[in-house]
């Protein structure tokens, strides 16, 4: 994935390329997270139809070092997302790496986000690194912290390189087991299409991402909304709480 391992990045597939045709009930975590992403700019697009929003799937840079790539990428690039189900700790190394070497990360409104649905010591120190980041003002006194963490939160620091403060400033990792995360999905489909066209706007979206994150596209919002709606989508809601935390969803 950075860009000493270049060779990884380009065997990346997407979902639908192991096995056919995706469906929601059968999407793997990382067209489930995709479908989530899609649902909450939906969402947003319901309240704010002028915004205009692209997702990115298997989204690739190229840098110093060669090429770089995530899974998800979404609007104007800002949020660069790597999703793992069960995150091994070269995972978390490889993602370390691949921030360091990303271009993008010069714009410190970047964020680089590590989705993952099962926690472990190794997603625990990424965590605590970029929490450590955030704390310290400059790079002198998370230097003062980083010689109090443990080896491999240091390792993971020497993986950010020499801007190591900067670009640990800009990681999030979050937790999201896969049960959860159908959960959010359906609760807010169900109330954004009704329940009976629910089920088939989620299995379109699965569809669509898969089949993107196959060939690397990209895909605007405004046109997966109109293709939902010519198949009998069509969002019918009253203002709900959006699920992840953030905004309000309004219906058309």
């Amino acid at each position: 994935m950075a860009g000493n391992e270049s060779s990884r990045t380009t065997a990346r597939k997407g979902s639908s390329g192991r096995g056919g045709p995706a469906t929601y009930a059968g999407a793997n975590f990382q067209t489930l997270i995709g479908v989530r992403e899609a649902v909450a700019l939906l969402g947003s697009l319901a309240s704010h139809p002028w915004q205009g929003s692209t997702i990115a799937a298997e989204p690739r840079s190229f840098g110093e070092n060669g090429q770089v790539g995530y899974d998800i990428s979404l609007p104007g690039g800002r949020r660069r997302i790597e999703v793992k189900g069960a995150p091994t700790r070269a995972d978390v190394r490889e993602f370390a790496a691949t921030v360091r070497d990303d271009p993008a990360g010069i714009d410190e409104l970047t964020t680089f986000e590590f989705i993952h649905g099962q926690s472990s010591k190794a997603v625990a120190d990424l965590t605590e690194v970029g929490r450590a980041a955030r704390e310290a003002p400059d790079q002198a006194h998370f230097g003062e912290l980083v010689a109090r963490m443990s080896d491999e939160q240091r390792e993971l620091v020497s993986r950010l390189g020499a801007d190591g403060w900067r670009r640990a400033r800009q990681i999030r990792s979050r937790y999201l087991p896969e049960a959860e995360a159908r959960m959010r999905v359906e609760w807010v489909t169900d109330r954004m299409y009704g329940e009976g066209p629910a089920k088939a706007v989620r299995d379109r979206l699965a569809a669509r991402f898969a089949a993107a994150a196959e060939h690397r596209e990209a895909f605007a919002v405004v046109d997966l909304r109109d293709e939902l709606a010519a198949a009998g989508g069509q969002v019918q809601i009253a203002p709900i709480p959006d699920l992840t935390g953030g905004s309000v969803w309004c219906s058309v």
